[in-house]
């Protein structure tokens, strides 16, 4: 028997995600979806979903209570809880200003560490195990 995941993304969106996250066309960047040439992975399933760079530049400086997401993918929106760890994971944050109780719960059950910037292969683990593709 299947253990139900806590998050469901649509199949073909999180097939094309991980391939482009472990493609090695894009340079993982922190704290934008886009700057200077560099992505956050959130900023990657952006461009796959077509939001042209000059788009992710000028809007894209990423809030972690997500007030601002549209540009960010409806796919993504639809599951801010884990927009919200894989930007940390991204990240590597570890001010606790910007890390609240819940994120710390999160971080705990899926054995994260808070502070550590993960790179785009162990970025992509973590939302195929995770996320049930539907």
């Amino acid at each position: 028997m299947k253990t139900k995941k806590e998050f469901r993304l649509p199949k073909e969106f999180v097939e094309d995600w991980i391939t482009a996250l472990r493609s090695g066309k894009y340079k993982q960047g922190q704290g934008e979806l886009y700057s200077e040439g560099k992505y956050c992975c959130l900023g990657v399933a952006c461009s796959i979903s077509g939001t042209p760079d000059s788009e992710l530049e000028e809007n894209g400086l990423i809030r972690y209570k997500f007030q601002h997401t549209y540009c960010l993918p409806s796919e993504i929106i639809d599951e801010q809880p884990l927009a919200r760890i894989l930007s940390m994971m991204n990240d590597g944050l570890s001010s606790s200003c910007l890390i609240d109780d819940e994120t710390k719960v999160m971080f705990e059950k899926y054995n994260l560490q808070i502070g550590k910037e993960y790179n785009f292969n162990e970025i992509s683990d973590f939302i195929k195990k995770n996320v049930e593709f539907y």
